[in-house]
C-alpha cells in the first residue's frame, strides 16, 4: 500500500510538472475539465488575465520612453538655451560697446 502511495504521489508529480510545462490557457482548461467546470468561463478567465499582463508591461514601457523621451527633450532644451544665451550675452556685450563708442564720440 506504500509502494502504491508512492508511485501515485511520483505519478502526481510528474503530471504536475507537465502541466507547469504547458501555457496559461491549456493550464486552465485542463483544470477547468477536471474541476468539471466550464472551459469557456476558464479560457475567458485566463484571456482576460493575460491581458491584464499586457496591459500593465505595456504600461511600463510606455512611462520608460516617456522618461526616456523627457531626460532628451530636457537635455537638448538645455543645450540650445545655454547656446542662445550666450548669444544674446555676445548681443548685449556688443550694445553696450557701441552705446559706449557713441558716448566717446559725442
Amino acid at each position: 500500500m506504500l509502494i502504491l502511495r508512492v508511485t501515485q504521489g511520483t505519478s502526481q508529480l510528474d503530471h504536475l510538472s507537465r502541466l507547469m510545462d504547458l501555457d496559461l490557457a491549456t493550464q486552465g482548461v485542463l483544470k477547468a475539465i477536471v474541476k468539471q467546470q466550464d472551459v469557456f468561463i476558464a479560457v475567458h478567465d485566463t484571456q482576460s488575465a493575460l491581458l491584464r499582463t499586457l496591459h500593465s508591461e505595456m504600461v511600463l514601457r510606455v512611462k520608460d520612453e516617456h522618461a526616456t523621451t523627457r531626460r532628451e527633450v530636457i537635455g537638448k532644451t538645455a543645450f540650445n538655451i545655454q547656446t542662445e544665451h550666450a548669444i544674446t550675452r555676445n548681443m548685449i556685450q556688443d550694445i553696450r560697446v557701441r552705446v559706449f563708442l557713441s558716448r566717446i564720440r559725442l
